[in-house]
């Protein structure tokens, strides 16, 4: 039997469920009294957890993530979140929302000092290893699993520069889990094009990291959960 080749590797689709447990973002908020989060957890206790079913297709090129296709949208959101990376122009491009605001982001690649550690499980079918990083806007742990069995460096949300597709990872010890459900390699890949219109303001990663860290800011001075954050 013949092996896949290396294009058959790097491009495809990858489906994830996002699941963010509102206990735990409740319990984690540092800044919210032991009284104001056994108040919330009574409150969310018989629905604890919210999902979305989200989508990346990639090539060795670029990538793009947003909804699933089949995902019906939310009423409370201005538009939806979407990221598209160009890898041969070292580009990004995020619409970002911060507490019903829209922000276009559009700037250089980044990517999170990440760590390489030895352990290793399965993901949705393939082997992954153990990658740590930190965020210190949101003040979170995050681990990725990521899989050298599809050799490109892509991943759902704000995670990719792994070696190897990312397939799950888990913010704030479980607050929200992105978590791969089905993988599709296709090397006919195609990445659906930059929009011609896009609403919000245009910003640099810098000035948009600086509205982030105010609402945050914001948010705690009030005593409130920064409510208006994908994670």
């Amino acid at each position: 039997m013949a092996l896949p080749s290396l294009a058959q590797k790097t491009a495809g689709t990858i489906n994830y469920t996002v699941t963010k447990d509102w206990i735990k973002f409740f319990q984690n908020n540092k800044y919210l009294t032991n009284e104001e989060k056994s108040r919330a957890s009574l409150t969310w206790k018989n629905d604890p957890h919210s999902t979305q079913k989200m989508q990346l297709r990639f090539t060795a090129q670029g990538s793009h993530y947003g909804k699933d296709q089949d995902e019906r949208g939310s009423s409370w959101q201005k538009v939806d979140y979407e990221v598209w990376r160009d890898f041969t122009k070292n580009t990004v491009k995020e619409t970002q929302l911060i507490a019903g605001k829209v922000y276009q982001v559009e700037d250089s690649l980044y990517t999170y000092p990440w760590k390489i550690k030895s352990e290793i499980k399965e993901v949705a079918g393939y082997l992954c290893m153990l990658a740590t990083t930190f965020d210190p806007q949101r003040n979170v742990e995050i681990q990725a699993w990521f899989t050298t069995d599809i050799p490109v460096g892509v991943g759902p949300d704000d995670f990719l520069g792994l070696p190897g597709a990312i397939l799950e990872v888990d913010v704030d010890n479980g607050t929200i889990v992105f978590q791969a459900t089905k993988v599709s390699l296709d090397p006919n890949q195609i990445l659906p094009p930059l929009p011609k219109k896009t609403k919000g303001k245009i910003l640099r990663r810098t000035d948009y990291l600086a509205a982030l860290d105010k609402y945050i800011k914001d948010s705690e001075k009030l005593r409130e959960a920064p409510w208006g954050l994908r994670y």
